[in-house]
């Protein structure tokens, strides 16, 4: 939760604040213990959303259906920030003045909070329609409210891609290209001001099989580049 009174009701609210939060971050995303990507993504949700939001108030084009489509762009977008505060949150190195300057609480003296534990035992099942459903144990010690962030990188070489963020110890990849015969999956917990490290495991497709079996799990400090 970014603040008692985020997110603000009114749209035009909502999206002044989004852009003011993304714009900060963008500017210098690994200050806040962030990267680059994560702002693009983010900036990307910001657009999205104003552009639903703008197609949902014109006289030509508001209806049912816009509105819609506004309403899942927010909801996306919430989610979003959500992630993307509680990375912040859980960073020592950022100050009360930047945590202040996105709007976002400042810790107060009492101890912070336990961080949630690594994602292990992956498992992974391959459906008829050609999703992948992971799933995975994590020790939160008792808490509530612990969120997980998945990437993921197709093949040995590329870029780490953002998948998105799930309230459950499991999620489906619908997204995987044609064809693909390994994925790197990194998952990390994240709660209020706490984050956990990454886990880094690959998923091995058998040739002519058509099933998935997790071949390695192993730590991993941070997203590869």
């Amino acid at each position: 939760m970014v603040s008692t009174i985020w997110p603000p009701r009114r749209d035009a609210n909502f999206s002044e604040y989004v852009q003011q939060y993304s714009a900060q971050i963008t500017a210098n995303p690994t200050s806040l213990g962030l990267t680059a990507p994560i702002a693009a993504t983010l900036a990307g949700l910001v657009s999205s959303f104003q552009t639903a939001l703008a197609a949902s108030t014109s006289g030509l084009t508001r209806g049912p259906s816009t509105v819609f489509a506004k309403n899942e762009a927010r909801r996306n977008l919430e989610d979003y920030v959500r992630l993307t505060a509680r990375q912040i949150q859980g960073m020592s190195t950022v100050s009360d003045q930047q945590r202040k300057d996105l709007k976002l609480p400042v810790r107060g003296e009492g101890s912070p909070a336990l961080p949630p534990g690594s994602p292990e035992s992956f498992k992974a099942e391959l459906g008829a329609d050609g999703s992948l459903q992971l799933k995975w144990k994590c020790a939160n010690r008792g808490a509530g409210g612990t969120m997980y962030q998945v990437w993921r990188r197709v093949g040995a070489t590329g870029p780490v891609e953002y998948c998105g963020g799930v309230g459950q110890k499991s999620f489906v990849d619908a997204t995987l290209p044609p064809g693909t015969s390994t994925v790197m999956y990194q998952v990390q917990a994240v709660r209020s001001t706490a984050v956990g490290p990454f886990s880094q495991f690959n998923v091995n497709f058998a040739i002519g099989g058509g099933s998935a079996t997790v071949s390695a799990v192993q730590q991993s400090p941070k997203l590869a580049a």
